[in-house]
């Protein structure tokens, strides 16, 4: 007796047809249950999801990129690769806060000392508070800004975690 193994007929890749460089998005296809998916994404690393039918990306190069992925069912059989392409953009590189987010500061409004947390492991590399006009009025790389010296009004918070992300946020001095 023989048995015959159907080849695995991966739907089309869904996702975004553009982005912006730093951006994260999400791509997914349909197959089989129990099928291995292998990803190869250019100008971007995979986030999580590797070898199953859902991935996150984060794009780190601007200009057409390109995710491509193979099915292969428990039994072995390898279906035909399927890509997709995404137009990847400049953006502002720049997440403003919000519930989301890896970065918790605070206190807002403050009068001495800012405090920023980064969470799931991520480690702050720079915090940069910049006036409304645009000028750098303090750069620390620490977790406790002293920042007594400022006068009361409003200024804009830009931090930037380990892995390139950047955050802004405004800041109220009391």
């Amino acid at each position: 007796m023989v048995t015959v193994k159907p080849i695995p007929v991966t739907s089309t890749i869904s996702g975004k047809t553009s982005g912006a460089k730093l951006d994260t998005a999400s791509y997914s296809v349909n197959g089989l249950s129990g099928s291995v998916f292998n990803w190869i994404v250019s100008g971007a690393t995979i986030q999580s999801g590797a070898g199953s039918n859902k991935i996150q990306v984060k794009w780190l190069t601007i200009g057409t990129q390109s995710l491509k992925v193979t099915e292969t069912t428990i039994q072995g059989c390898i279906g035909t690769q399927k890509s997709w392409y995404v137009n990847v953009s400049q953006g502002t590189g720049i997440i403003e806060f919000n519930s989301r987010n890896q970065v918790i500061i605070y206190p807002n409004p403050f009068s001495e000392t800012i405090h920023i947390s980064l969470l799931n492991n991520l480690k702050l590399e720079k915090a940069i508070i910049y006036d409304l006009v645009g000028n750098e009025i303090i750069s620390s790389n620490k977790n406790e800004i002293d920042a007594s010296s400022l006068k009361s009004g409003i200024y804009l918070i830009m931090i930037v975690d380990n892995i390139g992300n950047s955050y802004s946020k405004k800041l109220v001095k009391n």
